[in-house]
């Protein structure tokens, strides 16, 4: 397999290497979900493979809050990665 590099020209994780924030983030996640605390979840991300991964378990009875969350999201993806706004 050869090496991945996204647009902006930064190595992605190593491959093979698990993302040991995103597996406290999920394992988080997993334990509010057994709980019955989290109702629901919409998520992105980016396999090893370089392949884009959506996820939904949207039964979320406020579609406006969901809305919100996302966008609020987005904002806060696009302040992390200040290269998007120069493109």
């Amino acid at each position: 397999m050869s090496e991945v590099i996204s647009l902006f020209g930064d190595q992605l994780s190593l491959q093979g290497e698990p993302n040991k924030g995103l597996v406290n983030i999920i394992e988080e996640l997993l334990a509010m979900a057994k709980d019955g605390r989290l109702q629901s979840l919409v998520a992105t991300g980016y396999t090893l493979e370089g392949a884009r991964l959506a996820v939904w378990a949207d039964t979320h009875p406020n579609a406006y809050e969901m809305l919100g969350a996302i966008t609020a999201l987005q904002g806060e993806y696009v302040h992390r990665h200040p290269g998007l706004t120069s493109m």
